[in-house]
């Protein structure tokens, strides 16, 4: 680090969608320089990908970002690259984001302070176990790892990595960005075939195994068939993509319910959506702290969550939103039930919610909590 200069670190992140994990490192890019930390990204892209939307995303917002192409195993120009890339932009610190990241830095060699944050280990199939064992050995090269629930921080300790090594940062958004984006509700309501005083219930995240979207399904499916909920109207937006949308499409046709559920697909507008929701579920079988439901919140949305990964240090109270247990399907009926047929209900759920993630879950207070990992671990590497 050159001598009264800023530490430069560079974020790391393998993706070519813009989700929650993309959503955390873009705010820790834009509120860095608060504390004092020098930011730019890097986006790791397939070759047969075109401009990624983080890499737009993150163009659009003023950060400086490069992207860099690597197929599903690393070439040796790759990995040179790589260090190129550190060493001719004065990186101070590398922060990874993801398993691919982490072992391509790994494998490169890179000799600089190295931090990563495990956003989720997603092990529903062998393949994904596999990343997992082999980032987790990558891993023991860091010199720091975040977490971002308790449960994420168990599950490394069990693949041998050391409370010593890792810190729990809780993810955080920019709650005033998102509730005072101006979006015509009226347009994207009309477009999506949302009428009038149409009660909106959605989820949204990757259409993947431990996202729980089935549950959802089934629940609704428990709905339909409610004498008392017969006369209200609501529907049902699914936005997000993955491989498991062809076997929910069929699960809404068996369950007949297309009149009522909207498979909205992958979205680059998903925040303005939100603005639409009244009632927001989270379904989920396994997470760390989903942006989605913090961003639901900040949208002024009533939430029903499954309470796993660190989702119970967001609802600590009853009137924060409803939990309920991972694949509980009568338990989502009965809370969209009673948000249907109790309308003061659920307004006042909307209003608490959002005052719980704008006072206690801020992008601000997290990337101060990152930039202290930085600071320090870039003195100690200079010590």
């Amino acid at each position: 680090m050159i001598a009264g200069s800023r530490p430069r670190v560079l974020h790391v992140r393998s993706s070519n969608l813009l989700l929650g994990a993309e959503q955390v490192v873009l705010e820790l890019l834009k509120n860095s320089f608060e504390f004092d930390i020098e930011s730019s990204l890097l986006v790791i892209k397939d070759p047969e990908d075109a401009e990624t939307e983080l890499y737009r995303a993150a163009k659009t917002s003023g950060i400086t970002v490069t992207e860099l192409e690597c197929g599903a195993f690393p070439t040796r120009s790759v990995l040179k690259e790589l260090k190129q890339i550190c060493t001719f932009d004065s990186i101070d610190l590398v922060h990874c984001h993801g398993y691919k990241e982490d072992i391509l830095i790994w494998l490169a060699g890179i000799q600089l302070p190295k931090v990563a944050t495990n956003h989720l280990w997603k092990r529903t199939n062998s393949k994904l176990w596999i990343y997992s064992l082999i980032d987790a050995v990558s891993l023991r090269s860091f010199n720091h790892i975040i977490a971002v629930s308790s449960q994420i921080q168990r599950d490394m300790n069990r693949l041998g990595i050391p409370n010593s090594k890792m810190s729990l940062i809780l993810n955080g958004i920019d709650v005033e960005s998102i509730s005072s984006s101006a979006t015509d509700l009226k347009y994207i309501g009309t477009s999506l075939g949302i009428k009038e005083n149409t009660v909106v219930i959605a989820s949204l995240s990757s259409l993947t195994p431990e996202k729980g979207i089935d549950v959802l399904l089934n629940a609704i499916g428990n709905i339909r068939k409610m004498p008392e909920i017969s006369e209200l109207s609501y529907k049902v937006l699914v936005i997000g993509d993955g491989p498991e949308r062809e076997r929910l499409e069929v699960m809404i046709a068996d369950l007949q319910l297309n009149e009522f559920v909207t498979m909205v697909g992958h979205r680059s507008d998903a925040r303005e959506l939100l603005k639409l929701v009244d009632i927001f579920v989270l379904p989920s079988r396994n997470e760390g702290l989903p942006i989605s439901l913090l961003e639901a919140m900040a949208s002024n949305c009533g939430v029903i969550a499954t309470d796993v990964g660190e989702v119970s240090s967001v609802i600590t109270e009853p009137n924060h939103g409803v939990l309920v247990k991972a694949n509980d399907v009568e338990g989502i009926s009965l809370a969209i039930s009673d948000f249907l047929k109790d309308h003061e209900k659920l307004e006042l759920f909307k209003s608490n919610s959002y005052q719980r993630v704008k006072e206690k879950f801020s992008a601000f207070e997290m990337t101060r909590q990152y930039c202290e990992i930085y600071t320090k671990e870039i003195h100690n590497f200079q010590d």
